[in-house]
């Protein structure tokens, strides 16, 4: 995997993808740099350049998973799936095996009659 996501913003890998689909396609970009972003000067759009550098750098070296790792984290995650489905099931349902409600009454509701309401006023 490459940690590209978590050391760039999304806004610098969405462009640099813009730029090197813009170049394979015989475009060149540096006026829209310039120009549209408005990085004139010249230090802001070499970081620029050079973070997009490093981007694609990432991105070539990203090796994709190998079917078999593949199908055994799909394996493992259908398992921690069916777990976490089980322990939900049994939270709603209260534990009636181990005579536990989850959702208990935390006082008893009292029952007046009238004559005891107007006694009490």
């Amino acid at each position: 995997m490459t940690d590209t996501g978590l050391l760039f913003p999304p806004s610098q890998i969405a462009l640099t993808a813009i730029l090197h689909s813009a170049s394979r396609a015989g475009l060149n970009m540096e006026s829209y740099l310039t120009e549209c972003l408005g990085m004139k000067d010249k230090e802001k759009l070499s970081q620029t350049i050079d973070a997009m550098r490093r981007i694609k750098n990432l991105i070539k070296k990203y090796e994709a998973p190998k079917m078999e790792e593949v199908n055994i984290l799909k394996q493992k995650l259908e398992k921690v799936h069916s777990e976490f489905a089980m322990t939900n099931s049994k939270r709603r349902k209260g534990y009636e095996d181990d005579d536990h409600v989850a959702k208990e009454k935390l006082v008893e509701e009292e029952q007046w009659t009238d004559e005891e309401f107007m006694d009490s006023l």
